[in-house]
């Protein structure tokens, strides 16, 4: 049996909503140039949750702003960002409210589980939103629509998973969630399904693409973050092994 490598992550450019509004955006500036130096390189300004990235347990505290949990990115095991892909199809959950993210709800995995077969311990559970195969586009095409403007209330928001989802999915022995979407989180609700999902252990993989390529794919999930030290979470990149029979 052969697998195939399909990629899920979104590229980095300056003039691609790469950052979260409202911190340093993306940059990339050179450092030394062939027509000078003989060497090209560049340097990057680069936040920790900027493209596909994960998020570590310590990013996010508790309602009382204590920490849920003190673990790093670097800290967390590579064994837990990877495992069989279960894709959820959310496509059908969309807001028409500006500024308002609608809700994934377990009911929305039951579904799923009844079609698919149950989730098991150590899947990687996906949600298929669409919202960066839509959204994700330069700035002055289109692609302050991914963030920007729903965060300004101008334009309606990305699916979220309630916390409900995270607490049914760790009773499941899940331990990696992704998004094609910015966050975890809803626009009107950024921490409860982060706190939900800390304190089960899960970890979340936000800013997945193209997982319409896994649809009725049997794939294995894997994503690798940058070793920073002591990271609240890091980018990295994340693909599929699509297996081929």
């Amino acid at each position: 049996m052969t697998a195939t490598i399909v990629d899920l992550s979104i590229p980095l450019a300056p003039n691609l909503p790469c950052w979260w509004p409202g911190l340093e955006p993306f940059s990339a500036s050179p450092t030394f140039r062939l027509e000078t130096e003989n060497v090209l390189s560049r340097n990057l300004r680069i936040e920790e949750h900027s493209g596909t990235h994960m998020d570590a347990p310590c990013h996010i505290g508790d309602n009382q702003r204590q920490p849920i949990s003190l673990l790093t990115a670097d800290a967390v095991p590579l064994a837990t960002l990877m495992g069989r892909a279960r894709v959820v199809d959310a496509r059908d959950v969309r807001s028409t409210e500006n500024g308002v993210s609608p809700w994934i709800e377990p009911a929305l995995i039951e579904r799923y589980e009844r079609a698919a077969g149950a989730i098991a311990a150590g899947d990687a559970v996906l949600f298929w939103t669409g919202w960066t195969d839509r959204h994700y586009l330069p700035l002055d095409a289109g692609g302050r629509d991914f963030v920007e403007r729903p965060l300004a209330a101008e334009a309606p928001g990305w699916p979220a998973p309630r916390a409900a989802c995270l607490e049914y999915l760790a009773g499941k022995g899940v331990r990696l969630v992704g998004v094609d979407t910015p966050t975890l989180g809803a626009i009107q609700d950024t921490f409860s399904p982060h706190q939900a999902a800390f304190r089960a252990s899960i970890t979340p993989v936000e800013n997945l693409c193209n997982l319409k390529s896994l649809e009725d794919k049997t794939a294995t999930f894997l994503f690798l973050p940058l070793r920073i030290l002591a990271s609240s979470g890091a980018p990295g990149r994340a693909i599929a092994l699509v297996e081929e029979r």
